[in-house]
């Protein structure tokens, strides 16, 4: 009599289990669909079991579940039950390489990542609109193309498609995309071309472009108008940017490909923006209006072959801390300082042609490192 109580009262605990892991449990090749009637999961973990080819059809709702770990399995579709994890919040599929198709239910998350799903080849369409998802890494993956209807994803704050190196374009639906904050195309080499901004996109603060193969941003770009962030690092194609760059009244970090050989003028004052990096790319010069970024802090030159000189103007950049020129070769002189400078406190001119710095050098009032 004791014995059947004492086995009852382990089957209620079982039940009432709320964390499950099973990580790298190697030889696991099945999941029993009993695993349905724990009601009180909350938290599944089967990362690393690298020989679970499939995961269980789910056969009763389980509105507690809201953490799915499957990374690195070896699943190759999920099954479409899945939407009956009515209260899954994050699934993570990352390096599961085998995966090649996803149901369209996978939409009701709120973070799916699939960093490192080599094989999978297409994202479904997006049915409906959701607005729950907050988080889509699709790094690495085998994809070509988005779905247009990936504007049906309103919630959106995170997209991330680094190193997907088969992607050459991307929808204009990604404009409507209102709630998007940070974007990462880098390294997606084949993708020669960014969207026209149709819409004036005011949340999106970041924007990764670093290593993609585009020759020219299009002036639409000064429709991201609270954007604080923009590299294009690494862009060997990008021989020029827009003027309308300009016009992005919020950037603090921007940093810039090896091609490019002519840095547009400044035709109006720039406070927000804190930090300009131009390291190796081809420019000769910089131009006489970069007085006009007035809250610049940081400037880089670094390994800039082709500079020769630099705009006497330059000490009117009265927020300047760090000012890099290193293996900046050709540069044979460094500018006469006409205005105090007091904030400057880094300059870096190793590895240049200079042969004399001028007297002027004492209106650095702040200076108090000097690399030669």
């Amino acid at each position: 009599m004791h014995k059947r109580r004492a086995t009852g009262d382990k089957k209620k605990a079982w039940r009432k289990k709320r964390n499950l892991s099973l990580e790298g449990c190697l030889k696991i090749k099945s999941l029993p669909c009993r695993i349905c009637q724990l009601k009180s999961l909350e938290d599944f973990t089967l990362s690393g079991t690298s020989n679970l080819e499939k995961f269980l059809e789910i056969l009763e709702v389980m509105e507690k579940l809201w953490w799915l770990r499957l990374d690195e399995t070896a699943i190759e579709e999920l099954p479409s039950s899945i939407n009956y994890l009515t209260g899954l919040q994050n699934l993570n599929l990352q390096g599961c390489s085998k995966l090649k198709s996803l149901p369209c239910s996978i939409y009701q998350l709120k973070s799916l990542n699939l960093v490192g799903c080599s094989n999978l080849e297409k994202f479904p369409e997006i049915l409906e609109v959701m607005e729950e998802l907050r988080l889509l890494r699709l790094d690495e993956i085998a994809i070509e193309e988005l779905s247009s209807s990936i504007n049906n994803l309103t919630g959106l704050s995170y997209l991330s498609l680094q190193g997907c190196l088969k992607l050459k374009s991307l929808p204009s639906s990604i404009c409507q995309l209102k709630s998007l904050k940070d974007f990462n195309l880098d390294g997606s080499k084949n993708l020669e071309k960014f969207i026209e901004i149709l819409e004036v996109m005011e949340e999106l603060q970041s924007l990764w472009l670093d290593g993609i193969a585009i020759e020219e941003l299009l002036s639409s770009i000064n429709n991201l108008t609270g954007l604080w962030g923009l590299s294009l690092e690494g862009c060997l194609k990008l021989k020029s940017l827009p003027c309308s760059i300009y016009q992005l009244k919020s950037p603090e970090d921007f940093t810039l490909g090896s091609n490019l050989e002519k840095f547009p003028e400044i035709l109006e004052v720039m406070e927000e923006l804190q930090s300009l990096c131009l390291d190796e790319t081809a420019i000769e010069e910089l131009p006489s209006s970069i007085n006009n970024v007035t809250g610049l802090r940081s400037l880089r030159l670094e390994g800039c072959l082709k500079l020769k000189c630099l705009p006497c103007n330059m000490d009117q950049l009265k927020s300047l801390e760090d000012f890099t020129l290193s293996g900046s070769s050709n540069l044979e002189k460094f500018l006469r300082i006409l205005e105090v400078m007091e904030k400057l406190w880094w300059l870096r001119l190793d590895k240049t042609a200079i042969e004399e710095l001028p007297s002027s050098i004492i209106y650095l009032t702040g200076l108090q490192n000097l690399n030669l």
